[in-house]
């Protein structure tokens, strides 16, 4: 991947990681949230690292479900909010978040090709433990992130996932 990040170049680089949302200071869901970042100006090492999420690299828990999803939504990432639909005590819905377009932040054939490869990784791969009977899971598994100044904290361990079920009419 590192390698594959060089190759790609660092402005198509910076191109793709913005429409997924690095670098967006005017997200909000509705509240202000931190900015991920991928820097623009880095040497030909830095963006190797940067490629595999390292060197000055930072995604919020936020930004990698908006590349979840883009990868579930032929390539589009919704607007991100925090309640869909409040209720009352009595269960009955009050309104809904209407779903709308954030960024188309690939192709829906890049989509699929990494659809296909993570949910893979769920069914022959180290994702395993994130399969669901009688569902289809994909996920993006990861080694720990780093943490702390010089790396000196506990590394946070992650891993983005979604499912989706299937019914005779197609997908839910």
């Amino acid at each position: 991947m590192a390698g594959l990040g060089v190759k790609v170049g660092l402005a198509r680089m910076v191109d793709a990681v913005r429409g997924f949302g690095f670098d967006d200071t005017g997200l909000r869901i509705p509240s202000w949230v931190a900015k991920s970042n991928f820097d623009a100006d880095m040497s030909d090492d830095q963006l190797a690292l940067s490629s595999i999420g390292q060197f000055d690299t930072a995604a919020t828990p936020l930004q990698t479900a908006l590349v979840a999803s883009a990868v579930a939504n032929n390539g589009e990432t919704a607007q991100p909010h925090l309640i869909e639909r409040p209720t009352t005590s009595g269960g009955m819905t009050v309104e809904t978040t209407g779903r709308r377009s954030y960024r188309q932040a690939m192709s829906p054939s890049t989509a699929m090709r990494l659809r296909e490869l993570m949910v893979r990784a769920v069914e022959d791969g180290t994702g395993a433990n994130g399969a669901i009977p009688g569902a289809v899971v994909a996920a993006r598994p990861a080694r720990p992130a780093q943490h702390g100044l010089g790396n000196a904290g506990t590394p946070y361990a992650w891993f983005i996932a979604w499912r989706r079920r299937w019914t005779r009419r197609g997908r839910r």
